[in-house]
């Protein structure tokens, strides 16, 4: 339970981000979106009446790092919903969350687009899964955009008809590592941490473990 309240404290802040702060980061590829959807772009404000969890994220985008993920095996383990052998297919069961109990790797993503005033922002966010049999589903606002991917030559490759105005998108992957800092609403406390993300083009994928494919779930030891 530890590990997914740490996981979604993670995703607050990221969802309330400013978008001007993610736009600082270089490496992002801008995504041609086409989503039936007059939200699109709009970040949610979360209030919160207890001003010791009010808090600005500080990405250092000067210090960060990142290596390029070539060995499929590496891809899977970040990215995909399940795992399995690649030489046979067979299913290799996760237990990240219980030991009885099979986990699974959903994405809390955003995607980096074209803002209203042509910069970098966030344009969508919602949780993505890349399922075994070669799709994957974006859920944004309530709604979900389906796909297929492949990995191939060490890069993947995205298709669908709401990206990238339907041509395959092949792009690398990238484990990305952010410090941030946390500075607290009462000015005197600040912490720290690195942040891992796997980019994917325009994709900002946060691995988060789950025992139920697609959704946030935790499961429950006895």
């Amino acid at each position: 339970m530890r590990s997914l309240l740490f996981a979604m404290f993670l995703l607050a802040g990221l969802i309330t981000l400013p978008v001007q702060t993610l736009a600082q980061g270089g490496g992002d590829t801008l995504a041609k979106l086409n989503f039936c959807d007059p939200l699109m772009g709009l970040n949610e404000d979360n209030d919160d009446d207890d001003e010791d969890y009010e808090r600005e994220l500080v990405r250092l985008f000067d210090q960060e790092r990142s290596e390029v993920l070539t060995s499929e095996a590496d891809v899977m383990n970040a990215l995909y919903e399940e795992k399995w052998d690649l030489a046979t297919g067979a299913i290799v069961e996760r237990a990240e969350l219980c030991a009885n109990e099979p986990s699974y790797v959903v994405q809390w993503t955003q995607i980096m687009g074209e803002g209203e005033d042509g910069q970098p922002a966030v344009v969508a966010e919602g949780l993505l899964s890349y399922r075994r049999d070669g799709t994957f589903r974006f859920v944004f606002a309530k709604r979900p955009y389906d796909g297929t991917w492949e990995f191939k030559e060490g890069q993947m490759n995205m298709t669908a008809s709401w990206l990238n105005a339907g041509e395959t998108l092949v792009v690398p992957v990238e484990r990305v590592i952010t410090p941030v800092e946390i500075i607290y609403s009462n000015g005197r406390e600040k912490d720290s941490y690195e942040e891992e993300i796997y980019r994917v083009g325009p994709f900002r994928n946060l691995r988060l473990s789950t025992t139920h494919k697609g959704q946030l779930q935790d499961c429950k030891c006895p």
